[in-house]
């Protein structure tokens, strides 16, 4: 084989080249380009180490800078980039080929003798295929990268030469992407470049020399490719690399024709992993699945160039996808479809967007009309309807009118609540439907009574109830209450205890209205005798309890204390004005007072005597005119006069006439 320097000089002139460096930088070194031979597929150039000079010069130097600024990624220079590699006779140096991984390693590690001359014992340099041989390869799968290109179209032109810093030295190299160094006088080759999604492009370059045989006998040659000038590349990436020698025979009569692979190069800027941030919005909610992994709000992956795929927003129960967003160099094929295709041309974010799902509850009550439901600070009648977010959850409460009471819930759809039977209760919505609350009316239960017990009876609603008999009745329940008096008794009366109440308590029959439990007794007396008697006839009652002396019809004290009870109950003006005991009634009824109010009080008091001694009842009708023919009842008359009385600026003839009456009725 046609050897190199050994590599022991290659070393001590690199540590030469860094010992001179800030020398170097302050040198003024004439710059010079180098024009290749472009190949016959586009996108592909040839340049030779050597031109008309020794060393190879320009292309030495300017591939020179790129290493030391350390501007390549080498293929091949370890075991996972090495795919697989074959190698074949030799020619026409038999024995020679590398074959072994670790030879392949090797001889790919570094551009380390590119445009020297030869020296005939380095044959460790490169990667020597033998006729036929073959090298497959890329950059470790296990890390993503992958070659993409730069932007930039390239002119076939390197330089210039002797850059002084990083950035002088990438630009001498711009453009292309990818550099295959190939060790000796060019042997023929095919060359094909490939990605994981499909793309391969093959090209071959024949068994020659870039520059015709020169007086010193340049042989090293550099192909260099720029994939943003190659026909068929589809803009992605390529991740694959094959090199093969083409098995023909070079003309050259340097006698070394098998394929001898000293480096294949990558620019750093174009060998790209892509970092993308994954986001849901809200933060808290969802994520997104890409590639059999699932990512939650904020985290990260990085992915080779040109990755693609399904995208899936995955959204938690309550929740649905809406749209994407992307930022960056990531595209989705649609921002409203999930999944989506998501590709990724570098770095960027990609975001979910949710919405919570809104879910429509109608609210009812039964009756319809009967009572509401709050709900969330709401307020729904029958009917009414609301939308809420999903899984919603709070208090729902039945309010009942007066008269009612919540009896259960009802619900229908998607809603639930925690207790059918419990007001208020948890109510949950996990979307549509409906809620009831039920509502009852009151029962109210109700006792009758007869006083005395074992007279008469009530009737009320249709039914007739004795002394002490009972029933339930709606709340609000309302009617006529009739007092039903057997012969010789009269109604004179009614009373309540509790949640009842009558529209008059001397009025018969009365309207009796039921707003819960309570008791409605209905009082008889025997039938007056039909006797009245006049105040001198009351006086002398009195006049006998007072003295003691003789009797009077049996009129005992327990008899007339009776009667002042019964007035007391009845009358306004003897319960509120003037209170009736034994002693203030005989002081009215012997006062010797002449005044018109005083003569008046006198009389009404001895009518409600006669009232309470039986003579009459508030419904008998009585005279009031001392004409003998009734004309009004009792009650009626009463109370006209003891309007009259308790007005205190009733004139004289008011007064009188209130005296009049009582007197023309205790005179019958």
């Amino acid at each position: 084989m046609k050897g190199k320097i050994k590599a022991i000089i290659i070393a001590a002139m690199l540590l030469a080249i860094l010992l001179i460096e800030p020398l170097y930088l302050k040198i003024v070194i004439a710059q010079e380009y180098v024009t290749s031979a472009p190949d016959d597929t586009s996108g592909v150039w040839l340049f030779s180490a050597g031109t008309t000079i020794p060393a190879g010069a320009p292309t030495c130097p300017i591939i020179e800078r790129a290493v030391f600024y350390g501007l390549f990624d080498y293929i091949g220079d370890s075991p996972e980039e090495v795919y697989a590699f074959g190698w074949g006779p030799s020619e026409p140096t038999p024995g020679q080929e590398d074959k072994t991984l670790a030879k392949v390693i090797q001889g790919l590690s570094a551009i380390d003798d590119f445009g020297y001359l030869a020296d005939a014992n380095d044959d460790t340099a490169n990667f020597d295929t033998g006729k036929g041989g073959y090298f497959l390869g890329g950059f470790d799968p296990a890390t993503s990268q992958v070659i993409i290109s730069d932007g930039v179209k390239a002119t076939g032109v390197l330089g210039p030469s002797g850059a002084t810093s990083l950035e002088e030295a990438e630009e001498a190299i711009n453009g292309y992407e990818i550099f295959i160094f190939e060790d000796a006088e060019l042997s023929g080759m095919i060359v094909t470049l490939s990605n994981s999604k499909g793309l391969s492009i093959t090209f071959s370059i024949a068994d020659l020399q870039v520059n015709p045989p020169t007086l010193y006998g340049a042989d090293d040659t550099m192909i260099a490719i720029d994939l943003d000038n190659m026909k068929g590349f589809d803009g992605t990436f390529i991740d694959t690399i094959r090199i093969q020698d083409d098995g023909i025979t070079s003309p050259s009569t340097y006698g070394d024709t098998t394929l001898e692979i000293d480096a294949i190069a990558v620019r750093k800027p174009v060998k790209r992993r892509c970092p993308v941030v994954f986001f849901t919005d809200p933060s808290t909610i969802g994520n997104i699945t890409f590639g059999g992994v699932t990512y939650t709000n904020g985290q990260s992956d990085t992915f080779p160039y040109g990755t693609s795929g399904s995208a899936y927003a995955n959204s938690p129960e309550g929740w649905v996808f809406d749209h994407w967003i992307t930022v960056g160099n990531v595209q989705v094929s649609s921002t409203t479809v999930n999944p989506t295709t998501f590709n990724i041309t570098c770095g960027g974010n990609l975001t979910a967007v949710f919405k919570q799902i809104v879910c429509r509850v109608v609210f009812y009550t039964a009756p319809s009309t009967i009572g509401n439901i709050t709900f969330k600070g709401d307020t729904y009648t029958n009917g009414q309807s609301d939308t809420f977010p999903y899984g919603t959850s709070g208090l729902a409460y039945a309010n009942a009118p007066t008269g009612w009471a919540f009896d259960h819930w009802i619900t229908m759809g998607n809603v639930q609540v925690s207790n059918t039977t419990a007001n208020p209760t948890t109510f949950t919505i996990k979307c549509g439907g409906n809620l009831t609350a039920l509502f009852k009316q009151v029962q109210c239960l109700v006792k009758f009574y007869t006083d005395p017990c074992s007279v008469g009876n009530i009737t009320f609603k249709g039914v007739t109830y004795t002394c002490g008999q009972s029933d339930t009745f709606p709340y609000g329940t309302s009617g006529l209450a009739t007092a039903n008096a057997p012969a010789g008794w009269v109604f004179d009366h009614w009373v309540t205890v509790g949640n009842v109440e009558v529209s008059s308590t001397t009025s018969n029959p009365t309207t009796f209205t039921i707003r819960c439990g309570g008791e409605l007794t209905a009082v008889f007396i025997q039938r007056g005798t039909g006797d009245f008697g006049t105040i001198g006839y009351w006086k002398h009652v009195f006049y006998v309890w007072k003295t003691g002396k003789g009797t009077f019809k049996e009129y005992i004290e327990a008899i007339l204390e009776d009667y002042l009870e019964r007035i007391n109950a009845t009358s306004t003006v003897f319960s509120e004005n003037y209170t009736l005991t034994m002693n203030s009634a005989y002081d009215l009824l012997w006062n010797h007072d002449s005044s018109m109010r005083t003569r008046a009080l006198k009389q009404c008091l001895a009518s409600w005597l006669n009232w309470a001694d039986g003579a009459t009842t508030m419904t008998q009708m009585v005279d009031t005119n001392y004409d003998g023919i009734p004309d009004m009842t009792f009650g009626d008359a009463m109370e006209i006069v003891e309007d009259i009385l308790r007005d205190s600026n009733s004139s004289w003839e008011d007064l009188e006439y209130a005296k009049n009456i009582c007197d023309s009725i205790n005179n019958m």
